[in-house]
């Protein structure tokens, strides 16, 4: 079983700075530590941009049975015109295990708590793999292919409130 870790500021301008005594805790920290430390300063970025506000966060998938950190999942901004957009990484070493399928049920369903929500959007890389399966499973359609100016050419994916 995976639990989310919301990802506040303070947590995460600690993880920045100190990142293998904030992670310590974790079975798993040497692995991750420097991974994590990366993913925290990105992290503080976007919060700076978006102005993120819970539920609307960054959060760690956490295996419950060993505290160990399996990856991360983000609301990339709060909802705008009833349209939110979902991201996910599986930590290296835990891929193919189910961890991104299970974070983004998670997000799902923090995100369709919220009536203001319509649809979950969702990006990927313009080719089939692991996370195009994994949202067809949940439930998305492919709506487009875009070059997104951020990330390049991108396929676009929705899941409207069920």
């Amino acid at each position: 079983m995976l639990t989310l870790k919301p990802l506040y500021t303070p947590y995460l301008e600690s993880l920045a700075a100190h990142p293998a005594a904030v992670l310590a805790e974790h079975p798993n920290h040497a692995e991750v530590t420097d991974i994590a430390a990366e993913v925290a300063v990105a992290t503080l970025d976007l919060y700076a941009k978006t102005g993120a506000t819970e539920p609307w966060l960054s959060y760690f998938a956490v295996r419950e049975s060993d505290n160990a950190l399996l990856g991360i999942c983000s609301f990339k901004t709060p909802p705008v015109q009833g349209l939110v957009e979902i991201a996910y990484f599986t930590f290296p070493g835990y891929e193919g295990q189910g961890v991104a399928s299970v974070m983004a049920r998670e997000l799902l369903k923090i995100a369709f708590d919220d009536y203001v929500v319509k649809a979950v959007l969702a990006h990927t890389l313009p080719e089939e793999n692991a996370s195009t399966s994994i949202l067809r499973q949940r439930g998305f359609t492919l709506v487009e292919a875009v070059d997104d100016p951020e990330d390049g050419p991108i396929w676009r994916w929705a899941l409207l409130r069920p």
